[in-house]
């Protein structure tokens, strides 16, 4: 995987429970999120940095994190991929990027913030999550069946993959992956596509609470 620019983004969370959080900060890494800088878009269709500023809440980010690794889509066989997860450090919390079998697509934050709802509004952000799919479908026997989800080490970054039946994880060195030397290292790139165009898309605030991923 390539070296990426850094990626200045400002973004709301929003869940099924309609939580939503918020953040300040400078966070980089080699899968940089940087200068996150949220503001809540209060009322549905709000626009992207409309409402008040909120404070952030960390408990927002496990919440949406349990929430995806939880999802499932009746419609899908059972051994289909539905859901991938990738998780990353970056110096002041993790990130977490979302894509999901029907096109949905989030990045969550760990001091509260990030995006949801792109999925839906944008083909771009729709396809990215769909390659991300269809890239981690065709790794699946890279990852191990897995009771606990826990964040990755320093130095690594974590994949998770939902079935039907099962969550399977996977875990590379963020160094290999960085440099195309790790088998998830596609999988790596095609998740950060989602980050990218969320920033292309977003680059003044989040998506409206009450819309879907």
């Amino acid at each position: 995987m390539g070296r990426s620019a850094s990626v200045k983004v400002r973004g709301v969370t929003d869940g099924s429970d309609g939580v939503r959080g918020n953040t300040a900060g400078s966070q980089e890494s080699e899968y940089p999120v940087r200068e996150m800088d949220t503001k809540g878009a209060e009322g549905k269709g709000g626009l992207p940095g409309s409402g008040r500023t909120k404070k952030a809440d960390p408990a927002v980010y496990s919440q949406m994190r349990r929430a995806a690794l939880e999802k499932h889509f009746s419609h899908l066989a059972r051994e289909a991929v539905h859901l991938v997860l990738m998780d990353w450090h970056v110096d002041k919390g993790t990130v977490t990027v979302v894509a999901a079998a029907d096109g949905s697509a989030s990045l969550y934050l760990s001091s509260g913030g990030g995006f949801t709802g792109g999925g839906q509004k944008f083909a771009e952000i729709r396809e990215a999550a769909l390659h991300a799919v269809a890239v981690a479908t065709s790794l699946r026997y890279h990852f191990d069946p897995t009771d606990s989800t826990p964040l990755p080490s320093l130095g690594d970054v974590t994949f998770y993959v939902t079935t039907g039946t099962e969550v399977r994880r996977a875990v590379g060195p963020e160094a290999k992956l960085r440099a195309g030397a790790d088998p998830l290292a596609a999988l790596g790139g095609a998740m950060q596509k989602i980050v990218t165009e969320y920033r292309l898309k977003f680059p003044r605030g989040g998506v409206a609470p009450g819309d879907r991923g």
